[in-house]
């Protein structure tokens, strides 16, 4: 604990009491406010300190610990994109099932309007914000950092960079990667591309898995991943350029299921038969993959479970819950369907072809 003398130049924050209190910041709200969840014990510590310290509980916080809403918030930033649905829907049926409802706002996938949409949601006085990242990344750091100190529990969807004070869920992007590429190998593809939708690509686990994978089996090539493939022109440009190279990919491996659908289309409109002629694998493993023609082979993230550990985790906040930060990881899994295959004998140019001999890069492959 630290003296007088060594106080800084500045008031006490929650967060300092918090840190000295070794106690999460809700739990100090809590313990000023009076609340029956704290124990009188740690209440009267977490007193002791704030008044030793000079800290001055914030109005806000207070009204937000003292007036239960039984409300969670929950900030998307797309309704457009079928993955963030399934989440809102697996969100709202969680829950519900612990008697709380579901305050939601959809922000954008710019991220541009996050802040406004967590703005929105404080005013509702939620008691606890579920935040999804977006392609972009979380761009109310500042913001949620600020409700953190006010008390509010946080709690992110997804992967973001620096963001150690926030509890999060999120999958194994990275091994989800690696084990599609580990599948397509083995059914004989050796020249693989993978398509990304923006030019920074979120998160970086899905393509460092796949170019880590592509490594390890001796089937990297630069310039096979590609990105920013947002729209429409984008995607079938970069498409028709793979297929006119002199050895054209063989597979194409989406960032997204959506992304894979469209470059499914694409194909099409070009002439190409998926998996006939050039395989195509996705990561989501969204509803809609499997009535896709042909049904999509995809990475399972298994969103609806990200939703509900992230609801489970902000409950447990609100009643009193006072570990680190937790930082849970949702494993992956692969969903085999028909689009991958083609067996990698194939090509544009060369539409039907001899089964490739098997090569001593398959014994390399789990």
């Amino acid at each position: 604990m630290c003296n007088a003398a060594q106080r800084p130049n500045r008031p006490a924050t929650l967060g300092d009491i918090a840190r000295l209190a070794r106690v999460s910041r809700s739990t100090v709200s809590r313990a000023l406010a009076g609340s029956p969840l704290v124990s009188e014990q740690t209440r009267d510590r977490i007193r002791r300190l704030a008044e030793e310290h000079g800290y001055r509980a914030n109005a806000i916080a207070r009204s937000l610990v003292q007036r239960r809403t039984r409300t969670l918030g929950l900030v998307v930033p797309d309704v457009g994109n079928p993955y963030y649905p399934e989440i809102i829907d697996a969100a709202l049926a969680e829950a519900r099932s612990h008697g709380f409802s579901l305050a939601l706002s959809v922000s954008s996938p710019d991220g541009l309007q996050e802040e406004a949409s967590v703005e929105q949601l404080t005013q509702q006085q939620v008691e606890a914000l579920i935040v999804v990242v977006g392609p972009r990344g979380l761009s109310s750091r500042g913001l949620l950092r600020r409700q953190l100190e006010w008390g509010t529990p946080v709690v992110l969807v997804g992967w973001t960079e620096d963001s150690e004070e926030f509890d999060a869920v999120f999958g194994d992007d990275d091994e989800g990667a690696r084990r599609m590429v580990r599948h397509l190998a083995s059914v004989g593809h050796r020249r693989i591309a993978m398509l990304a939708p923006a030019i920074r690509v979120v998160p970086p686990d899905r393509a460092h898995g796949f170019q880590t994978e592509m490594l390890r089996l001796g089937l990297w090539r630069e310039g096979c991943i590609l990105c920013g493939l947002e729209t429409e022109p984008a995607l079938r440009e970069a498409i028709r350029s793979l297929l006119a190279a002199p050895e054209p990919p063989t597979a194409l491996f989406a960032y997204q299921d959506l992304l894979a659908a469209r470059a499914i289309q694409a194909l099409g409109e070009l002439g190409a038969r998926v998996p006939e002629d050039v395989a195509v694998v996705g990561f989501d493993n969204l509803d809609l993959a499997r009535y896709l023609a042909p049904p999509l082979t995809t990475v399972d993230q298994h969103a609806r479970e990200r939703a509900r550990r992230a609801v489970r985790i902000a409950l447990g906040r609100i009643g009193g819950d006072d570990a680190p930060p937790r930082r849970e990881t949702i494993p992956t899994s692969l969903v085999v369907r028909s689009s991958c295959g083609a067996s990698g004998s194939a090509s544009f140019r060369s539409l039907r072809g001899s089964a490739p001999a098997r090569t001593p890069l398959e014994d390399k492959i789990p």
